[in-house]
């Protein structure tokens, strides 16, 4: 699986981010959430020269809480997501309003890696790590 890796800086608001957003679900009497890591997204193919990597405010799809990211890359756009959080009640696609995040997105994002992740012995590993920095 090649996966899409913000830089650490970018992880720390997006976890700050879907912390609120679980609270808000979990206060909620008939929603909740469980949290999901790690707050990476994942590509079908290889990037080749991205010059732009975006990560919009959270949406609910399929029982799930993703932020919906758009990687600029070679003069098409590559859509995927990163997934924060699972609804207890996969049929619910209610989004809540969370005012507290919602001046915070669109991040842009100019430096991120990619590599190849691998899941084993209960955790995550990353191989073949390469890291962008786009001039744009």
């Amino acid at each position: 699986m090649l996966a899409l890796i913000p830089h650490k800086d970018t992880v720390n608001i997006l976890c700050m981010a879907a912390r609120k957003i679980l609270l808000a679900y979990n206060s909620h009497q008939s929603l909740s959430a469980l949290p999901v890591f790690p707050l990476w997204a994942f590509l079908q193919k290889p990037l080749e020269s991205p010059s732009l990597m975006t990560v919009f405010d959270y949406a609910v799809k399929d029982g799930k809480l993703v932020f919906p990211v758009e990687v600029s890359d070679a003069g098409e756009t590559v859509r995927t997501e990163i997934v924060f959080g699972r609804l207890n009640n996969p049929e619910s696609n209610e989004k809540m309003t969370v005012s507290e995040i919602q001046e915070q997105f669109p991040v842009f994002l100019r430096v991120f890696k990619t590599g190849n992740a691998v899941f084993q012995d209960n955790s995550w590993k990353l191989f073949d790590e390469k890291w962008f920095k786009c001039k744009n």
